[in-house]
C-alpha cells in the first residue's frame, strides 16, 4: 500500500494529540505529519503549503 505523504491532525487537547500522533506513526502509512491547534491555523499552514509549491 503506498504512503501518504502527509497527515494533519487538528487537535488542541495534549494527550489527544499524543494519542492519535503515536497511532498514525506506529501504522506506518504516512511520511510526515503536520499538528495544529485549531482549524484557522491549519488552514493558513495548508494554504500557505499549497501555495508555495
Amino acid at each position: 500500500m503506498k504512503k501518504i505523504d502527509l497527515a494533519c491532525i487538528v487537535e488542541d487537547d495534549p494527550m489527544h494529540l499524543f494519542i492519535t500522533k503515536k497511532y498514525i506513526e506506529l501504522s506506518g502509512f504516512v511520511e510526515k505529519i503536520l499538528v495544529c491547534k485549531n482549524g484557522k491555523e491549519a488552514y493558513d499552514t495548508l494554504k500557505a503549503m499549497f501555495l508555495n509549491s
